[in-house]
């Protein structure tokens, strides 16, 4: 009985956040700003992803960092020893393996792909991607891109916190996102889940048995109130039973008492919340594991960037 009242009340939530979904933009007063296709001015990013290269192919283990900032939680997957006792650091050591088991013959076994919508850390991630290919790290950032449940562009909006690298920023307005800064493309995460992650190829070199462990997918989802629209979209679309782990930061304190977002993004962690713990406890053949989660450590420092010249 328990059991029949629980699955109940998430379907009730999933149904409510499907209404609203279908429902006109009116609805919400922080909703993105959704522009055509034929106004993006720069699609190298876009048609890369949608081309049929896969950027994933030859990775074994995958970590998406759905709004890196700075870069530092991917930097957290390869040089671990600058981030000593950073939260992240057990779940990498339990689903890639310890440091050593990641590295063998100067190949890494992970890629990491990170998604930042904000054009001030541009040219940063362009630097720490350029640094980790002379690594031999697999490591892609799509910048000024903002994963998201479509395709277009939002208009980014600063918190005004340069000194905290604009962790508040958004392609939603907030009580803190007010200033309109610039336009990021947005692309919706569901397909490059479901199109790139589940098709990659996996190296011939690297298996199971080598590493003793099944290639997994792990992903960070910290985007300052658009996780309502996106991790919806990955519900719906079946995208989230193809990541092993997905931890969640939710944002309902950061708008307005007018604005019904907070209302639904409590109501999305609910229902994220019963659904994961039904699809185990129902012992389903598809399951996901959604984690409220946050790893805020060492936010604020830039490290140097490695330098691996004589990498071959």
């Amino acid at each position: 009985m328990l059991i029949v009242l629980l699955l109940s009340f998430c379907l009730v939530n999933l149904i409510v956040l499907v209404i609203v979904r279908n429902q006109s933009d009116s609805n919400f007063l922080s909703l993105p700003t959704i522009f055509g296709q034929a106004f993006v001015d720069d699609l190298s990013d876009y048609e890369d992803w949608q081309n049929s290269n896969n950027e994933l192919d030859g990775c074994y283990h995958v970590f998406i960092d759905v709004g890196s900032n700075i870069g530092n939680t991917v930097r957290k997957v390869y040089e671990p020893h600058l981030f000593i006792n950073a939260s992240f650091l057990p779940i990498f050591d339990k689903y890639f393996g310890d440091i050593n088991s990641r590295q063998l013959s100067g190949a890494h076994s992970i890629c990491a792909v990170g998604f930042e919508p904000n054009p001030k850390h541009t040219k940063w991630l362009k630097d720490l991607q350029l640094a980790y290919e002379k690594c031999g790290w697999k490591a892609k950032f799509h910048t000024k891109t903002a994963a998201a449940h479509s395709y277009g562009l939002a208009t980014f909006y600063s918190d005004g916190e340069e000194k905290n690298f604009e962790w508040g920023a958004s392609i939603v307005k907030s009580k803190k996102a007010v200033k309109p800064i610039g336009v990021a493309r947005m692309m919706r995460l569901a397909d490059y889940i479901l199109n790139k992650v589940t098709t990659r190829k996996l190296p011939r070199s690297i298996n199971a048995e080598v590493l003793e462990q099944k290639p997994n997918v792990v992903m960070k989802l910290d985007i300052e109130g658009s996780e309502l629209e996106v991790l919806t979209d990955l519900l719906v679309t079946g995208a989230l039973q193809h990541i092993d782990l997905v931890t969640v930061e939710y944002h309902p304190k950061s708008f307005t008492s007018d604005d019904k977002r907070p209302a639904f993004i409590e109501g999305l962690e609910k229902a994220i919340d019963t659904i994961t713990y039904l699809s185990h406890r129902l012992r389903l053949n598809s399951v996901i594991n959604v984690k409220t989660f946050e790893d805020e450590s060492f936010g604020k420092v830039i490290y140097p960037l490695p330098e691996c010249l004589n990498y071959v």
